[in-house]
Parts: structure tokens; C-alpha cells; sequence
């Protein structure tokens, strides 16, 4: 920020004067004003266009050719080595082909435009000439050049290919190499020191992720970084220092808040206020899933002659193939695939007379693989022919879902008052950021806003997105800039009343795409078209379980004994932790899949499912489960050696399996505790409480009729001891050979220091 002597002199409108423009050649290293007149600035800063586009900001500058006698002696010291002539009357600025040594200013040079006040000097402007023009009139000729900043190289670049990135960030601090925005920054020119970007993290504090994010061939750089910098509700611009900044909603609490009032004496003639009513009430975003499946084969070689049962690929490679010029196009089964293994499986043959084969190895090709595809062609430095029989590359392909929605509102609509804002985007690829943006869209499109336009007093440490104090008469707000636009030493700003982020009530609706592979019904088994199907209602899904995970919930079903079964939904409503709906209310498609999995934000959630038929019939719906997304911090898990201490409150873990020499609690309350195995060296605690202790079939430890402890069925009736028993009894042992007394002929009592053997008649 600038000193206070500095700001207190900026409410003063006499002092717009006393500012000096200077006009800077850095691309050449020289300033102009020795050589031109400046005669008009205008810069134009904004976050979007009227088009609501990004586009490059701008500065329009006018030069006067000085008068011959000003000019005709001075020179330029261009390079350490070579002194340039100026002169005005020798081609300057009229052809941009030949003599461009002998310009001031070319197309392409980089400009910095400052501003020199008060023994304070600011950049207001780096820029790139675009579009330098001549204008002559009767006495004057003028020299009028277009600056647009920095990004404007990204419109004009474009990708010689398509570049597939898996589980990138879209921008981590700590792993740039990994981070999207980073590797389109950089594609734009822009060092590390001139690259201000927000940590880009959900709502939670995790970093977003893009499953599968894919710049593609002969799109320009920018529009790439415009659509992904939307996918996070977010802005792109370049500041007066020539850095480029991008930021989020989703981060709404990095706004630079700056200690600055415009009130009388900076706010010149006039001060407009309008309140912008929205044209929509509901969002709907369209986003895609990826799904990755399991390794398999996502090429096969296939020859015209292929036998598809045997799995032969039938290619024959001639003898003496020394050279080819024929390519095999390899087309992968899914547009995506991960973890490609770049070696292929190869299995070769020679024919011999007798109808045999003599199975080879075979490394005589030129593969060349992409993310996408690729080619290969087949040699044979033999005198025999080869056939291919099989020719595979293996993988995990991606499929990608399409056509998932998720809408969202704050009001409660009927049908016919919704007036729906869409929105798609490519690298929106899981519901939870889906939500997040249907929120922030919502916030940024379907909310009554104010905005405020005025003319001010120069100003050039102002900012686009700073928000400061608007005192106006009987306006008292916080705003935010969106466009600044200043005219010689006056300034025009553009605002709206700054306003965090805070969610009214929320409707979310999901629909997510299904899961069917309809490819599946083309496979030669079943004609597709030709099928009629059951139109009665089938079973309701049973045995629903509910899983807890961290950050999302789960749920498994039994799968429903029918082969007419098209797809299972999922219904999921949030709950508080008293049991009332919170008006979040969601429905998936899990195809043929018996389970189901989404991330979610930490609290409770009612799951139900029914199924689909092919003719569309559906089920009723399961009973309720209830699943718990849990979040579990540093501050409820401690580690410390060989000890795991769970300390959550009221809250509950539950883990599936848990591995740990020594587990210490104080009290386990439990239900129901079920182990294959529970291996111990020592087991410790206060009070064990229990009715039965089971080993095997029937085997048992337990409490009897009366209170008392039996042993049941220990070794078929043996209790076999290894060692000294010890037994501590003031009352003694007595020994039956019988289930009874009544029943026992004989017994055998050991009673202080005496063995009494008795025996009876039955």
C-alpha cells in the first residue's frame, strides 16, 4: 500500500494534474517521450467482457509526431554497439516490413506504461503492441497503437496435439509440476515470479482434482485456461504490474480487502447505483464421470482374414520385408486409458509344410503410441513368412459418463416459475465439485446484485477484485471493482456490493448418467429391437447395508434375481443429526452395479434403492439405511508407536480391519463383535463382560441356567491340560463322572488337603 502522505493526496482533484505518464520500450529498451508526444491513454482493465467473455485487457495510446526541427538530431541507443537515427520523415511507424531498427515502437514490443506522482511511480500497464495505425491529418500526424496484455499470446497459440494429464491439481502450490494452471501459465509465457495463483481446494480444504483433463489439438491456450479457471467459478486477468492472477469463489476468503474510501473529494461528478434483478432462479450443471476399469486389452490386432473365436489375428508378414511403408492404425477402447503398458504382448508363428507351427519370437516392428492412439508397422528380415497371431496392448480404460446434472436452487419453484441457468463444463467431473460450482453460480447469477459506477480521481494503486469502502452520502458499502478504466489522469470504475458467500436454504437435485453399456446389447447374442420385455413390476432391492467412509458415504445391496434388470437407483437425502431432512436430495444411476459410493460432505444421509427393467418398470423403493460421512482430523487420531488412541467424542469410528500389536481403550461398548481371528500377545483391560465366549461348532465357554460357567463341548468332553493346574477354592472341587448328582455313580471331592472318593449304586 501506498504511504498515507500519498492516499490523502488522491481525494484531492486538483493533484490529477500533477501526474506524468511514462511510455517505456522494454522489448528495445528505451523510452519514448524524447522522441513522442503523448497525446491520449485509455486503459481498459476488466474480469469480462460485455460478452461476459475473458478477454485481453487493453490500453489505446496516441502519439503526436513531433514537429522535424525537435527531432532530427537526437539518437537512439538501441544496442551497446550501435547508435540508430531517429528521424520522423525516414519511414517511422509507416512499414513495418524492412528498417525495423529504425522504429521506436514495433508490432510485438513489450510496453510498460507508469505513472510518476508525489516521488511515487506505478506501473499501470504491461502490454504487447498489436495493432500500431497512422493516422494523418492536415497539419498533425498521429501515431495510435493497440497494447493488450499478456494473454493475448494465449488466443493466437494453439496445441500441435492432444495432451492427456490423469489426477492432476488444478493448482497446488506445492506440486506445480502436477497443477494444470501452472502448465498453462507457463505456456503463456509467464515466469514463476509473475504468476499469482489461489490455492484451489474444496470447501473442506483438499486440493480439486481433474480425473482426466485434456488440452486438445489446435484449441488456443486460452481458451483451454478460460474454460478450467470457469470450472472453479473463477477470474483471469493481468495486473498493472503485468502478473498473471487467477482466482476462485470457492476461495472467497483470499479477497484482498484494502484500507481505501471513496467518498467526496475523489468520487468526481457523478455516482451511479443500479440494482440488477436476475433473469434466473435455478442452476443446472452438467458434468461428466470417468470410471476406470479393470486391466484388459484396449487394442487388439485384427487382420481381414481374423479369426475372432480362436483369437487369431491372422497378419501376415511376408518374407524379406525390409521395408514398409503401410502403417496399422492403433485406436485405444476407450478415448482415456491409464497406466498403458507401452510393450506389447506378441504371439509369432512360421507355417511349416506339415500344417505345424513353429512359434517365435517377434520384435521386428515400429510401434509409436500417443495418448490417444498411434500406429505400427511389421518387418520380416527372414526367408520365411510370419503370421501375427496375436498383437495386443494392455491397460485400464477410462469410460466416461456423460449427461450427469445437478441443479440447484434456494427458492422452492413450481415447474412452471423455473427459469434455469446451464451450465457444462468439460473439467467438471465428480458431483462434489458439481455442487460446490451449482452453488457459486448460483450465488454469482440467480442473487439480486447492486452495482456502482462512477468517475474518480486517479488512483493507480487500485486493482481489479480489491473491495474498499464506498461512503457516499447515504451509501455506506463494501465494494468490489470489476472494471477500471482510466482516461488520461481520471479514472472510471465499475462495482458491485461485496457480499460473502453464505448458502440460504439449499434444493440440489442429481441425476447421474447410467452406467449401461448399450454397446453390450450389439455383441451378436441378442438382437437389439427385436426383444419384448416383462412389464410387470419387479422385486424391491433387499439387504441394503450402509457404509461410513471418510468424507462420503456407500452403500451394498443383494442383486435382484431377474435378467431384465436395466439399471438400480439410488435415493439419498440428507439428514441432521436429529433426523430431519436438510433438503438435499439426490438420485444416481449405478447401471448393473449392486454398489454405491459418493462423495459427500461430513453428516448424516438417508440411502434407499429400487430397479429398473429394460421396459422401464420400477421397483419400490428399499427400506431406509442411514450412512454417516465422516471427517476425521489429526486432532481425533493420534498415532504414537504402536498405539492407535481414537478420541471423537460422541462421534464413531468404524473400520473395516484393523492391524495393531497393542489396541488401549477404556471401555468398548459393542453389540455385536465378530472376528475370523483376533491375535493378541496381551490383552488388558478394566472389565471384560460377556454371556459366551464361542470357539468353534458348538465348542463354548458360557454362563449357565444358574449363573454359573460351564464348559461345553471342549474336545469332546476332555479338557486336556498341559503343566501345573492351580485351583484357589475354600469350598473345594467335586468331580462327576456323570451331566448330574442325581445321575453320577461316582464322584471324587478334593477338600482341605483330602481326596474323597465316593461310589453308589445307580
Amino acid at each position: 500500500m501506498s504511504p498515507q502522505s500519498y492516499i490523502d493526496k488522491t481525494y484531492l482533484e486538483e493533484n490529477n494534474l500533477k501526474h506524468r505518464i511514462k511510455i517505456y520500450n522494454k522489448t528495445k529498451n528505451v523510452g519514448t517521450s524524447e522522441y513522442l508526444d503523448n497525446d491520449t491513454l485509455e486503459i481498459s482493465k476488466f474480469l469480462e467482457n460485455e460478452t461476459q467473455s475473458i478477454a485481453a485487457n487493453t490500453l489505446d495510446l496516441t502519439f503526436l509526431k513531433p514537429e522535424t526541427y525537435k527531432s532530427s538530431e537526437k539518437e537512439v541507443i538501441y544496442f551497446s554497439d550501435s547508435d540508430k537515427t531517429f528521424d520522423v520523415y525516414d519511414m517511422l511507424f509507416t512499414d513495418f516490413k524492412d528498417s525495423y531498427e529504425n522504429n521506436i515502437i514495433n508490432l510485438n514490443d513489450e510496453i510498460h506504461v507508469l505513472d510518476l506522482f508525489d516521488g511515487e511511480e506505478f506501473l499501470l500497464f504491461v502490454g504487447i503492441v498489436s495493432e500500431p495505425v497512422i493516422r494523418r491529418e492536415h497539419l498533425r500526424t498521429y501515431i495510435k497503437l493497440k497494447l493488450e496484455d499478456k494473454t493475448s499470446i494465449g488466443f493466437k497459440k494453439r496445441f500441435d496435439k492432444d495432451y492427456i494429464f490423469q489426477g492432476h491439481y488444478v493448482y497446488h502450490s506445492g506440486a506445480k509440476n502436477l497443477s494444470l494452471l501452472y502448465k498453462l501459465a507457463k505456456e503463456l509465457g509467464f515466469e514463476d515470479s509473475d504468476i499469482e495463483i489461489e490455492e484451489m481446494k474444496h470447501t473442506l480444504g483438499d486440493y480439486i482434482t481433474i480425473p482426466v483433463a485434456k488440452f486438445e489439438k489446435d484449441k488456443s491456450i486460452m481458451e483451454e485456461l478460460a474454460e478450467l479457471v470457469r470450472s472453479v467459478v473463477g477470474d483471469i486477468w493481468v495486473t498493472r504490474e503485468g502478473k498473471l492472477k487467477i482466482t476462485s469463489l470457492l476461495n472467497q476468503k483470499d479477497t484482498n480487502i484494502v484500507d481505501y474510501k471513496l467518498k467526496y473529494g475523489n468520487i468526481l461528478n457523478y455516482l451511479e447505483s443500479a440494482v440488477t434483478k436476475p433473469e434466473t432462479n435455478k442452476v443446472e450443471v452438467s458434468f461428466t464421470e470417468n470410471k476406470t476399469e479393470a486391466r484388459q486389452a484396449i487394442f487388439i490386432l485384427a487382420g481381414q482374414n481374423a479369426d475372432y473365436e480362436a483369437d487369431d489375428a491372422k497378419v501376415k508378414i511376408p518374407a524379406n520385408t525390409l521395408t514398409n511403408n503401410e502403417y496399422w492404425q492403433i485406436k485405444y477402447l476407450t478415448d482415456y486409458v491409464n497406466n498403458l503398458e507401452k510393450t506389447p504382448e506378441v504371439t509369432a508363428y512360421i507355417p511349416n509344410s506339415d500344417g505345424t507351427k513353429t512359434y517365435i519370437t517377434y520384435t521386428d516392428y515400429e510401434l509409436v503410441l500417443d495418448n490417444d492412439g498411434g500406429k505400427v508397422k511389421f518387418f520380416n528380415h527372414t526367408a520365411s513368412d510370419i503370421f501375427i497371431e496375436k498383437f495386443k496392448l494392455y491397460g485400464e480404460p477410462i469410460k466416461v459418463y456423460s449427461g450427469n446434472t445437478v441443479t440447484y436452487t434456494e427458492k422452492n419453484l413450481a415447474d412452471h416459475e423455473i427459469e434455469l441457468y446451464t451450465y457444462e463444463n468439460k473439467y467438471v467431473q465428480d458431483i462434489r465439485l458439481a455442487q460446490s460450482v451449482a452453488r457459486y453460480l448460483y450465488f454469482k447469477n440467480c442473487r439480486e446484485k447492486t452495482t456502482y459506477k462512477m468517475r474518480t480521481n486517479s488512483i493507480p494503486f487500485l486493482e481489479l477484485q480489491d473491495v474498499i469502502k464506498l461512503d457516499f452520502e447515504d451509501i455506506t458499502k463494501d465494494i468490489q471493482l470489476t472494471k477500471i478504466t482510466q482516461k488520461e489522469n481520471e479514472l472510471e470504475i465499475e462495482s458491485v456490493e461485496y457480499e460473502e458467500y453464505k448458502p440460504n436454504i439449499e434444493h440440489f437435485e442429481n441425476q447421474k448418467s447410467n452406467l449401461f453399456d448399450e454397446s453390450y446389447l450389439n455383441n451378436g447374442y441378442v438382437e437389439w429391437g427385436n426383444i419384448k420385455y416383462p412389464t410387470d413390476k419387479p422385486p424391491t432391492p433387499i439387504n441394503l447395508v450402509p457404509e461410513n467412509l471418510h468424507l462420503g458415504v456407500g452403500a451394498k445391496w443383494d442383486k435382484v434375481n431377474r435378467d431384465d434388470i436395466q439399471e438400480y437407483l439410488v435415493y439419498m437425502k440428507g439428514l441432521t443429526e436429529n433426523g430431519d431432512y436438510t433438503g438435499l436430495n439426490l438420485k444416481f444411476s449405478r447401471g448393473n452395479s449392486t454398489h454405491f459410493l459418493a462423495n459427500t460432505d461430513p453428516g448424516f444421509y438417508e440411502i434407499k434403492v429400487s430397479c429398473v427393467t429394460m421396459a422401464g418398470m420400477e421397483s419400490d423403493q428399499s427400506t431406509a439405511v442411514i450412512a454417516k460421512s465422516l471427517e476425521i482430523t489429526g486432532e481425533q487420531i493420534g498415532v504414537d508407536g504402536d498405539t492407535i488412541v481414537v478420541d471423537t467424542g460422541s462421534k464413531k469410528l468404524i473400520l473395516g480391519t484393523v492391524y495393531a500389536k497393542n489396541i488401549s481403550a477404556d471401555n468398548i461398548l459393542a453389540r455385536h463383535i465378530a472376528a475370523n481371528q483376533i491375535e493378541a500377545k496381551h490383552v488388558k483391560a478394566n472389565t471384560i463382560t460377556t454371556d459366551k465366549i464361542l470357539f468353534g461348532a458348538g465348542d463354548a465357554i458360557q454362563k449357565n441356567a444358574s449363573g454359573g460357567i460351564e464348559v461345553k463341548l471342549i474336545n469332546g468332553n476332555s479338557l486336556d491340560i498341559s503343566g501345573m493346574l492351580q485351583v484357589y477354592s475354600k469350598a473345594g472341587l467335586t468331580v462327576y463322572n456323570n451331566t448330574t448328582d442325581a445321575n453320577s455313580t461316582k464322584k471324587t471331592v478334593i477338600q482341605g488337603g483330602m481326596i474323597i472318593f465316593y461310589e453308589r449304586s445307580p
